[in-house]
C-alpha cells in the first residue's frame, strides 16, 4: 500500500534523497535528469542530488511512458508534496517550465512539460509564451499537441479556470478553446469561445478587455480545425455567441 510504500521509502532513503522525491513529486507529468538536477538546487539546496537520483532510480523513480530518458516518480508516491510548502511548490513548477524553454525550441515533449507545470503554477507569462509558440506550429504539429493538451478541454467553461489569476486564466481558456477545435470537441469549442468572450469581458482593465477579447474572436473564427463546425447545429450556436461581441466592438 502507499502508506506502507512511504514507510519504507523513509527508512531506506537519506534525508537529501527524500527531500529530492517531495521536490520532484512537485513536478507535473515527468522530468529528466537534467531537469531533477535543476530543481534540487532552488532554495531550499538539495545537496547529492545527483547521487541521490542514481540511488532513487529503480525503487522509486522509474521511466515515464513515451519517449525515453525521461522520468516520473513511482505511482506509491502520489501526494508526496502534500507538505511542502506553497511557494516550493510553485517555484519549482515555475523553474521545470522555463527548463523546457532553456533548451531552445520546444518539441513535444518538453512543450507538454512546460505546459502542464505553467497551469499548475498559473503563470501567466509563461502561458502566454507557450500561446505564442502555438501560433508557428503548422496544422499537422498543433493538432498532435493538442491531443496531448486534450485533458484541458475538461476544465468546467461555467466559471473562470483561475479568479485570482485574471491572465493565466484568460490564457487558459484561448488555448483550451483552440485545442477543443484542434481534436473536434465542438461542443466545448463553443462553450470555452462563449466563457472567453464572457469573462475578457469582466476584466478590470479596458485594454486587456479588448486585448482579449479580439483574441477570442479571431481564435474563434479562424482556429484550426474550425472548418469541421457547420453552419448547422453548433455552428448557428457559435455564430450567436460571438454575434454579440462583434457588435459591441464595432460601435
Amino acid at each position: 500500500t502507499r502508506a506502507e510504500a512511504r514507510r519504507r521509502l523513509f527508512g531506506d532513503a537519506t534525508e537529501a534523497g527524500r527531500m529530492l522525491l517531495k521536490r520532484l513529486a512537485c513536478v507535473r507529468v515527468k522530468f529528466d535528469r537534467r531537469l531533477a538536477i535543476s530543481a534540487a538546487a532552488l532554495d531550499p539546496r538539495i545537496l547529492d542530488a545527483s547521487a541521490s537520483l542514481d540511488f532513487l532510480t529503480g525503487p522509486w523513480i522509474e521511466a515515464s511512458p513515451g519517449q525515453s530518458g525521461y522520468l516520473r516518480l513511482s505511482p506509491l508516491l502520489s501526494g508526496l508534496e502534500e507538505d511542502v510548502p506553497a511557494e516550493e511548490i510553485e517555484a519549482t513548477r515555475v523553474e521545470a517550465a522555463v527548463e523546457m524553454f532553456r533548451r531552445g525550441p520546444l518539441d513535444r515533449e518538453r512543450l507538454g512539460i512546460a505546459f502542464w507545470n505553467s497551469v499548475a503554477a498559473k503563470h501567466g507569462g509563461i502561458l502566454f509564451h507557450l500561446h505564442q509558440a502555438f501560433l508557428s506550429l503548422s496544422e499537422e504539429e498543433f493538432r498532435a499537441v493538442a491531443q496531448d493538451l486534450s485533458p484541458i478541454t475538461l476544465f468546467p467553461t461555467t466559471a473562470p479556470p483561475f479568479a485570482d489569476e485574471p491572465i493565466a486564466s484568460m490564457t487558459v481558456r484561448l488555448i483550451q478553446l483552440e485545442v477543443a477545435a484542434a481534436i473536434g470537441r465542438n461542443e466545448v469549442f463553443i462553450a470555452s469561445t462563449t466563457a472567453a468572450l464572457a469573462e475578457a469581458a469582466r476584466l478590470d482593465h479596458e485594454e486587456l478587455h479588448q486585448n482579449f477579447a479580439t483574441m477570442a474572436l479571431m481564435k474563434a473564427l479562424f482556429a484550426r480545425g474550425t472548418r469541421k463546425v457547420e453552419l448547422t447545429g453548433a455552428g448557428v450556436q457559435l455564430l450567436r455567441s460571438v454575434l454579440p461581441f462583434l457588435q459591441r466592438l464595432d460601435t
